[in-house]
This record gives structure tokens, sequence and C-alpha cells, in this order.
């Protein structure tokens, strides 16, 4: 059984890693309402992650955002400890 203290340092990490993959400091990202969902293809294998920034989001902080879509969300890898999917089993 893992501690409370070590719960939210993990997910302290996990936002951590999403802020350095959108480009934001984890204080910005902190500050803007965002969702992240699992990015899977019509072969049910997992591709990545988009995350999708609420209506209220700071312009000027989704103005640093690289490779923002529809100025709402943008795609990203897997974290540092999530495998990437084996693309060649066959």
């Amino acid at each position: 059984m893992s501690s409370p203290g070590f719960e939210e340092r993990q997910e302290r990490e996990f936002r951590a890693w999403i802020a350095s993959e959108v480009g934001l400091s984890l204080d910005e990202l902190e500050s803007l309402d965002f969702d992240l969902d699992a990015q899977v293809g019509n072969d049910g294998v997992t591709y990545g992650h988009v995350v999708t920034f609420g209506d209220g989001a700071d312009p000027e902080l989704l103005a640093k955002i690289s490779g923002l879509q529809d100025g709402r969300w943008v795609a990203i890898g897997f974290p540092p400890d999530e495998p990437e999917p084996d693309y060649d089993q066959g």
C-alpha cells in the first residue's frame, strides 16, 4: 500500500511531465483547466495522449503551446514510466 505523500509526489511528477510536453511551467499548467485522454486508434492501440484545455483558459498561456489544435488541444506522447506500444507485434 502506498502512502498519500508518495501518491501526491507521483501525481505532481506526472503533471510536471505534462507541463514539459506542452511547453509550460508546472505553475502555468496548474492554473489551467485541462483533461488528459488516451489517443486510441481504430485498432485499439494507444498512440499517445491528448491534453484538452477548458473554455476559460488564458489565451496568453495557450499561445505558448506549440502544436495547439483548434485553440484547445494538443497531442503528446507517453509518460516516462509508461511503455510505448510494440507496433511490430504480428
